[in-house]
């Protein structure tokens, strides 16, 4: 893997964290502005 890639993963591996999900400062530096989540219940997860 290149180091681009390797960067990519890190960062996406990162939102899978406890601490990143549980920080709105860390997920707006880490998605962009109209991200949402929907869970698996269809509960919308995240939007900002």
């Amino acid at each position: 893997m290149n180091e681009l890639a390797n960067h990519l993963q890190t960062l996406e591996e990162a939102l899978l964290t406890t601490e990143v999900r549980q920080s709105t400062e860390r997920l707006r530096e880490l998605l962009t502005d109209d991200f949402f989540e929907i869970g698996s219940s269809g509960r919308l997860l995240y939007q900002d």
